[in-house]
């Protein structure tokens, strides 16, 4: 996936090659680790989600890892509070991994 592509890409920040000027690199080798955190958590996440529902648990859980590892302190608190309530919703609803789960879950979550 081009997300591999986009993670390499800003490691060059970190080892310091020069792959050209066409592209704009991190500003250093933090915000390097940093989008590549991020871009491995995006592929994971998709590929999580193009999976059969039998086989989307552990992308979802390694894009999960990889995006905790990119957050900082308020972003942690975010995901981990999204997915308590996205958790307790299934649970509420009796949701399956064949349940539709309908698009409005995060308006409906902040009326309660």
């Amino acid at each position: 996936m081009n997300a591999c592509i986009t993670a390499g890409a800003a490691l060059v920040a970190v080892y310091g090659h020069f792959l050209g000027d066409e592209e704009p690199l991190p500003r250093d080798g933090n915000a390097g680790q940093l989008v590549s955190r991020v871009a491995k958590a995006a592929e994971l996440a998709a590929e999580a989600a193009a999976s059969l529902a039998d086989e989307s648990m552990v992308p979802f859980f390694q894009a999960y890892r990889w995006a905790l590892g990119a957050a900082d302190d308020q972003t942690l608190q975010f995901l981990r509070r999204d997915a308590a309530a996205l958790f307790e919703l299934a649970s509420y609803h009796g949701w399956t991994d064949r349940s539709p789960v309908p698009g409005d879950i995060w308006e409906k979550e902040q009326e309660a």
